[in-house]
């Protein structure tokens, strides 16, 4: 009978090994683990092993180890401290049954020390025979992924609200900037047909081209800013000369100049620049900081140029005499949709437009103006030879 006995309690002994390793195992896998805090001892019990580093925990399901509260409250991130402190008080004043947190602490991990998101239970343990608390006991489970997945959820709402809003200014814009010179080349071409004063029929001809120019325009901003929007933005890479690159822009815009009466100049100085980096978007760029700044200019100078800077940075720059820009609207100038003068034609893209490529070229974009004296712009591009754009 006796050994009966000791046969059924070493299979018992035995199941409940098998039970307590699947649960240990369970537990690994699902990376909770239990702990339990001794009050008057000041220590807490748990599946997790100091590391090496004062800072860090290695989390492992072993042996229980017993830990100082003061070192665990140290290993709490420093900004999630007071919160824990907060609700652990309610559990041991009495005002709450129990805690549900979530806070990040510091784990020594294969990586090294990192950042985990924990989630932690808890609950009264056991009472004396007065009814005085003597354990709190609980659990920690890892909900870093959960963490991780929540921000790109968050990101990506973020990312599909202001595509909409934007899609949404965009229309919006482009019911009015689209229509004016859609109307004035359909106006300026009927009167084509009954007017017969050469010179009156050279204007028309002159406003329809001028409108087309600007629709054109409208329409390659809105094509580059889907392209973003998609994520699809080509970029080729080539040795550019600056000094006939700067000579040929000069040369297309001085007409357009000379049409308002001002003066277009190339600093031109042959410097003898080059520079690896994608020719046309370079273009693109200067061209729309060459037309913003012929657009408001009424009189005076438009000035373009570039200077070598250290590491073979090149600065390019586009001055005017015009109006010149407030600070409040220079904190938004790079903003899509935000106009320098709402009675000038434009989406309020070729700014942002600018700003994006460069950003994409691993440049830098900028403005200095002065209200009623000018403004420079400028932007910087580094030389990408070897690099991918």
């Amino acid at each position: 009978m006796k050994q009966k006995e000791q046969t059924e309690l070493l299979r018992t002994q035995q199941m409940l090994n098998e039970v307590n390793r699947k649960l240990l195992m369970t537990l690994g896998v699902a990376e909770v683990f239990p702990w339990k805090w001794e009050l008057a001892e000041r220590m807490v019990w748990f599946d997790a092993r100091p590391s090496d580093d004062p800072e860090g925990w290695e989390i492992i399901h072993n042996d229980l180890f017993p830990v100082s509260i003061t070192r665990v409250y140290e290993g709490i991130y420093k900004e999630d401290r007071p919160r824990v402190v907060r609700a652990c008080r309610e559990l041991l004043d009495g005002k709450a049954k129990k805690v549900v947190i979530e806070l990040r602490f510091w784990a020594k991990k294969k990586e090294g020390l990192v950042l985990e998101w924990l989630e932690m239970h808890a609950i009264p343990g056991k009472y004396d025979g007065n009814g005085k608390l003597l354990t709190v006991e609980g659990s920690l489970m890892s909900i870093s992924k959960r963490k991780a997945l929540e921000e790109e959820l968050t990101a990506a709402k973020e990312r599909a609200e202001e595509s909409n809003r934007l899609k949404s200014a965009l229309i919006a814009n482009m019911n009015h900037e689209i229509r004016t010179p859609l109307n004035a080349i359909v106006g300026f071409a009927s009167l084509l047909s009954i007017v017969d004063d050469e010179k009156e029929r050279q204007e028309y001809i002159g406003l329809i081209q001028s409108n087309t120019e600007h629709l054109l325009r409208l329409m390659n901003d809105v094509i580059d800013l889907s392209n973003i929007e998609s994520g699809v933005m080509n970029m080729a890479g080539s040795d550019v000369l600056l000094d006939p690159l700067m000579k040929e822009i000069e040369q297309i815009y001085r007409p357009k100049a000379e049409s308002r009466n001002l003066v277009l100049a190339w600093d031109g100085e042959q410097l003898g620049g080059h520079i690896y980096t994608d020719r046309g978007r370079l273009i693109q760029i200067l061209e729309h900081l060459l037309c913003n700044a012929i657009k408001f200019t009424l009189k005076g100078t438009v000035r373009l140029g570039y200077r070598k800077k250290e590491e073979g940075r090149i600065w390019f720059y586009v001055t005017d005499t015009g109006c010149g820009i407030s600070e409040e609207k220079k904190e938004l100038i790079f903003e899509r949709f935000v106009k320098l003068d709402d009675f000038v034609q434009g989406l309020g893209l070729g700014l942002p437009l600018c700003k994006i490529i460069v950003d994409r070229l691993h440049g830098t974009i900028g403005v200095d103006s002065k209200v009623g004296e000018g403004s420079t712009f400028w932007f910087t591009l580094p030389d990408l030879s070897g690099k991918l754009i």
